[in-house]
């Protein structure tokens, strides 16, 4: 027995001896084998596989090691390595890999560069996981690459048979390609540490990672959680980031470009949904926002110091109470966003004043909006980029004019305004009005717009407008305005004015200008004969007071025209057909008519005048000239009567005629007397 004990012992000696040395060989078999085992791991995992050596170790299991491996991309993203790694580690259990399971106790890579990349068939690592069940299946030719050769009928392994219990990657680095994107999205994250368990085709990826993102010097993103392979992928993730500077962030989404961003926004989110190219999974979750700030080169205004909490929630995000700074305005925020499919944005704004300085335009003295409220809308996404505005201003002062209760709704693109509704109370009457801009070409604005307007005192709207006009004209107007435009700027908007309008001024005075004296009391030999109480007190005034004053008045070149202008008073009425030019000349004619009392009142002291009267009064022609600050008004006497021409120079004729000078003089006192009706 001793004998047999002995014997079996040198046989186990002899046994270790010649695996001990097996293994010691092993290594050296394995290089002169590696063209077949670089095809082996190609078969494994469907992509072409190379590394530069290999080695062997028995303890705790069969453990292998690569040194510059490398893994080509999915053949539609190209040549370039989807993977490279300056160390690869693997530990095989033994014993069920000579039952042909591949039951991996660890995977380990060290250094790695891994490019993830993603179209609209999805993104290239989900290939990797499309392992096939059924072995019969038609073996595929793996495409070369830079890094690696064709491995011709190299199959793919079936999925049943590859398990993996651990895969670590230590201080590795992403780089993400977004080509759904254009310009393409490209992230790179370095510093990563990946730890992942439970690696097997068709069963949840379970991970924990941390990272540094975004040029960070330390680690500052954790990711933990799992993916569900399969079409689309399903994601259980929880994400932390912290301090995430905005301005890098910013520049690696296109939908960005040309909006200068700043701050920092720290996250706690948990992901859960579906992976697809055209859906975001559900966010649940908070962001931080510190100090963040936004200016866009398309828009005046600049916000910073934006400071908030954004909730995530069944897919909405909602900023609650945030305060941030618009020029030396401080705003209050509550934003609503719906992340689902395509993604909108909504955000109420409120400040108790606010300037047009604040926005980054530039206002008159005295410029200021007071109780501010706004609604905007608009999808991120969307192409064009569209925003809806909808505000109400309690009061304020726009070029010195001051408002209450301005209600604005609008609509806003990249070429285009539309303003559907805005309305106002102003100079102690109302205006309301809409209208659009839209770009028909480069630099040219195509424009139109309707305007009501009821009760505003017209020197004061004149005296926002600093027209002179102010201290000659006032009363009540009531109008409304249809015109259009087009034109590259201001200027040539005003120039290229057209359209047409309708109007009433009520209970007006016209200052430092007597219609009536100017018209009737200029007429040749006749103004200083009338008389009477109300002729006297219509003539003598310094100003002209009336009712009312309406025209229909149509706008193109420059000129506004008219044909149909009344002036209406107690005494006295005005007709007038003529134009003025965007200058404030003046031209026209018309027709003075005073009233039947009135007119009978003159011609019972200037009977001559009787041959001016119809049934409406005591009608004289008249031309206009002037300017709209300094109107002048005189008779058309070439349009008088011809028995009022006769009347005037008949005793004048007898004198002339008369051979005989008593007779003459008796003619002479007889035409004055008819004259003067004495």
């Amino acid at each position: 027995m001793r004998r047999w004990l002995l014997a079996g012992a040198g046989l186990l000696l002899i046994a270790a001896g010649v695996f001990v040395y097996a293994v010691t060989r092993l290594d050296q078999y394995l290089n002169a084998q590696r063209p077949q085992l670089q095809a082996a791991a190609s078969a494994l995992i469907g992509r072409v596989v190379t590394f530069d050596t290999i080695g062997v170790s028995v303890r705790s299991g069969i453990s292998a090691s690569v040194t510059n491996l490398a893994v080509a991309d999915d053949a539609r993203f190209g040549d370039a390595p989807f993977l490279t790694a300056a160390r690869a580690e693997a530990v095989l259990e033994l014993f069920p890999a000579l039952r042909g399971e591949y039951r991996i106790r660890r995977v380990v890579l060290r250094q790695p560069n891994v490019t993830l990349q993603r179209d609209a068939q999805g993104w290239n690592a989900w290939s990797l996981m499309a392992l096939d069940d059924d072995v019969a299946t038609a073996p595929a030719t793996l495409q070369p690459s830079e890094t690696a050769p064709a491995v011709a009928g190299a199959t793919r392994l079936p999925a049943s048979v590859l398990w993996i219990a651990a895969a670590n990657i230590e201080g590795g680095t992403v780089r993400l390609i977004d080509h759904t994107q254009q310009p393409p999205l490209q992230l790179e994250i370095d510093q990563l540490h990946l730890r992942a368990h439970d690696l097997a085709v068709g069963r949840p990826v379970a991970f924990d990672v941390s990272a540094a993102l975004l040029q960070s010097q330390t680690p500052n993103l954790t990711l933990r959680g799992h993916v569900e392979p399969g079409t689309p992928p399903i994601a259980d993730v929880d994400i932390n980031w912290r301090a995430l500077d905005v301005a890098t962030l910013a520049s690696l989404l296109p939908w960005l470009a040309g909006t200068s961003l700043g701050g920092t926004v720290s996250g706690d989110l948990h992901v859960h949904g579906a992976l697809t190219p055209t859906t975001p999974p559900l966010v649940d979750g908070t962001l931080q926002l510190a100090a963040v700030s936004a200016a866009d080169a398309r828009l005046p205004a600049r916000l910073e110091n934006l400071t908030g909490s954004v909730r995530c929630s069944a897919g909405n995000a909602e900023l609650s109470d945030a305060t941030a700074q618009l020029g030396a305005a401080t705003v209050t925020l509550n934003c609503r966003s719906e992340l689902q499919d395509d993604p909108t944005l909504r955000c109420d704004v409120s400040t108790p004043l606010l300037a047009p300085t604040d926005l980054g335009i530039a206002g008159g003295a005295g410029d200021v909006a007071h109780d501010l409220a706004a609604t905007i809308e608009t999808r991120p996404l969307a192409t064009p980029f569209v925003v809806h505005v909808t505000a109400q201003i309690g009061s304020g002062q726009i070029d010195g004019a001051v408002f209450r209760q301005l209600a604005l709704d609008a609509t806003g693109g990249p070429d285009s305004l539309s303003v559907e509704r805005i309305s106002l109370q102003a100079f102690e009457g109302t205006i309301a009005g809409d209208g659009a801009c839209r770009v028909v070409k480069a630099a040219t604005a195509s424009c139109s717009g309707h305007v009501t307007a009821a009760g505003l005192q017209m020197a004061a709207l004149l005296a926002s407008q600093h027209s002179p006009a102010a201290q000659s004209l006032s009363g009540r107007l009531s109008a409304e305005a249809r015109v259009s435009s087009s034109g590259e700027n201001g200027d040539a908007l005003r120039d290229n004015l057209r359209g047409s309008a309708q109007g009433a001024l009520d209970d007006g005075i016209l200052r430092h200008v007597n219609l009536a004296q100017q018209i009737v009391g200029a007429l040749p030999g006749i103004g200083g004969l009338i008389d009477g109480p109300r002729a006297k007190a219509l003539l003598n005034s310094s100003e002209t007071h009336f009712d009312s004053a309406t025209a229909t008045v149509q706008i193109a070149a420059r000129h506004v025209t008219t044909d149909d202008a009344q002036i209406r008073s107690s005494d006295f009425s005005a007709r007038l057909r003529g134009s003025g030019t965007f200058d404030g000349q003046l031209a026209g004619k018309g027709s003075f008519t005073l009233s039947p009392e009135l007119a009978r009142e003159v011609i019972q002291r200037v009977p001559i005048l009787d041959s001016l009267k119809t049934d409406n009064g005591i009608t004289v022609p008249f031309f206009l000239s002037g300017t709209l600050e300094a109107p002048r008004v005189r008779p058309d006497t070439g349009g008088l009567p011809k028995a009022l021409a006769r009347d005037l120079t008949g005793g004048i004729d007898a004198l002339l005629q008369s051979p005989d000078a008593a007779r003459a003089g008796k003619d002479l006192k007889h035409g004055l007397g008819r004259l003067l009706s004495r």
